[in-house]
């Protein structure tokens, strides 16, 4: 089942060329796959947990894989 709206844009996107088509399935399909992931995040207790997530935060820190945003903010 689709709504309405959804079956307007769809329409709209069949109207255009095979390469944006397939660059705005890639689009849709890349968000909900996120989308999945973050619903099996919230789902599973270990990715609610403040311990483990601050754990996890840690780990990322000290492997040099968290960045400070005002650092990459800054105008140079």
């Amino acid at each position: 089942m689709m709504t309405e709206h959804l079956r307007k844009v769809v329409g709209q996107l069949a109207t255009l060329p095979e390469s944006e088509q397939d660059a705005y399935a890639e689009q849709i399909e890349a968000d909900l796959q996120k989308r999945a992931r973050i619903a099996a995040q919230l789902a599973d207790p270990r990715e609610t947990d403040l311990g483990h997530l601050l754990d996890q935060a840690d780990r990322e820190i000290a492997a040099g894989q968290v960045y400070d945003l005002d650092e990459l903010l800054r105008e140079p």
